[in-house]
């Protein structure tokens, strides 16, 4: 139950700093364990590593912005607190398959 506890906690954290650049680090200071312990129990109860966790929701999050909101892709990853649009295209491409401008048109052509 601890467990399980402190991952809720871990992705409760990440949800509220979707929109700026958490650190491994950080999250071992918010939930008060250490590097090694906090990674391998993510990976155990995930079966994904806590950054790579981290840059989904904030893919998932680019996606519900560019599907609900009137923002062009230079203002979202702003406001997902990417330091470049170059950063953010790459991993939202690494993650979807497609860049944030194919996906905005895939979307909005369903429409």
């Amino acid at each position: 139950r601890a467990e399980n506890d402190i991952i809720r906690r871990v992705e409760k954290y990440m949800k509220e700093n979707t929109c700026g650049d958490l650190s491994l680090e950080d999250i071992c200071r918010h939930v008060k364990m250490s590097r090694t312990q906090l990674a391998a129990l993510f990976r155990r109860k995930k079966e994904t590593g806590i950054i790579s966790y981290f840059k989904n929701l904030k893919v998932n999050q680019a996606k519900t912005l560019i599907r609900e909101e009137n923002l062009n892709i230079s203002e979202i990853a702003e406001l997902l607190g990417y330091t470049s649009i170059h950063s953010f295209s790459r991993t939202f491409k690494n993650t979807v398959g497609m860049s944030p401008m194919e996906y905005a048109k895939s979307v909005k052509s369903r429409l």
